[in-house]
């Protein structure tokens, strides 16, 4: 019988024991998981206005036109990526310079009047 006792207290502690550590690993990964949510939600981006918008495209605007070719052209490929030319499309991907490191891209028509396609 006290062999049988002991036996069942070893279980015991065991199994309680291992319930420990999965409570402790279960509340690290929990404030794990918060402070991630925490740190997502932060880095919210605040859009300008309309009016701050079309100042800022003015202002660029009057730069490139006053600009020579070649600081236009360095302007461009601050942010353009890639230029793909298939067909009668043309994929563009890009980085806009204001959000650090968001790619985009946009596929567009070329106009049946371009016959080279630029190439």
């Amino acid at each position: 019988m006290c062999q049988q006792w002991r036996l069942f207290l070893v279980a015991f502690l065991m199994r309680y024991c291992a319930l420990q550590r999965l409570r402790q690993r279960q509340e690290q990964l929990n404030a794990a998981r918060l402070e991630l949510e925490n740190l997502l939600s932060d880095r919210k981006v605040e859009l300008a206005d309309m009016e701050t918008l079309k100042s800022h495209v003015e202002d660029l605007r009057n730069l490139l036109e006053d600009s020579s070719l070649a600081e236009r052209k360095s302007f461009i490929k601050s942010f353009i990526r890639e230029v793909r030319v298939t067909g009668t499309e043309v994929l563009l991907s890009y980085n806009i310079p204001l959000s650090a490191g968001a790619a985009s891209q946009d596929t567009l028509v070329v106009p049946s009047t371009v016959q080279y396609g630029g190439q």
